[in-house]
């Protein structure tokens, strides 16, 4: 399957969906591709095909811009310009990887994988201000009501282990992950220099969490051509317990 990138889209942030530079340009449709150590998360039933050793590591960065217009009109009703109330220009890096080993003595189709990746991203700064939108009264219309911050940090990650073998076509595999991250999650509210009321500020949560879980993934694929693989693989729910 493919995925685009979102940021905040679920309680515990955004499932990377492609963690090496070939999954992230893929959209994370990887299943029944070799894909290093990575494997361990899409399918680890993938392991046995790396014929080699390997040791990989991926540099991820995202640029996220998100910047909302609304029009600007002055005591006249006479449109100025567009301006921005709401700004997230930031750029996002993770770095995953590992290795990919076949143990010597061992059988030809045996291969086992350890790596630490990020599973999910909640980085996300977000400034929004809030104006006054009543067109009516031309002393505060369009002024600054309130300024809002809302930051999130961090991510969560997985260290992994797992092993593969194949026998003529058919793979198999599975993986063993501890899940892990510490999340903070930040919305400030600032008053403007014309503020509405008493909710307009100034106020400001905080939540920290600790996450830690267990999880795994299985995975099976069968090399029926030089040009077709099929695959499949089926993570298990995790549970985290949270502090």
């Amino acid at each position: 399957d493919g995925q685009a990138y979102t940021y905040l889209e679920s309680a515990y942030g955004t499932p990377m969906i492609g963690l090496s530079a070939k999954g992230i340009a893929m959209g994370g449709a990887v299943t029944a591709i070799s894909d290093g150590s990575f494997s361990l998360v899409s399918n680890p039933a993938m392991l046995s095909g790396e014929e080699n050793r390997v040791a990989d590591l991926t540099l991820r960065g995202v640029r996220y811009d998100e910047t909302r217009f609304v029009p600007l009109f002055d005591t006249f009703d006479s449109f100025v310009k567009e301006t921005a109330v709401a700004e997230n220009p930031e750029t996002y890096t993770g770095i995953n990887g590992g290795v990919v080993w076949r143990p010597e003595n061992a059988p030809k189709g045996l291969a086992v994988a350890a790596g630490v990746f990020e599973r999910y991203n909640l980085q996300y700064d977000f400034v929004d201000e809030r104006r006054f939108a009543n067109g009516t009264d031309a002393a505060r219309r369009d002024l600054v009501q309130a300024t809002q911050y809302i930051t999130s940090e961090r991510a969560i990650y997985s260290l992994s282990g797992g092993l593969s073998y194949q026998e003529r076509v058919l793979s198999i595999g599975a993986s063993l992950h501890y899940l892990f991250g510490d999340l903070t999650f930040a919305n400030a509210i600032v008053p403007g220099p014309v503020a509405q009321g008493a909710a307009d500020g100034p106020s400001r949560t905080e939540l920290v969490r600790e996450l830690s879980g267990i999880g795994a993934t299985f995975g099976a694929a069968a090399k029926i051509s030089d040009r077709v693989t099929v695959g499949a693989s089926y993570d298990l729910p995790v549970n985290f317990d949270v502090d």
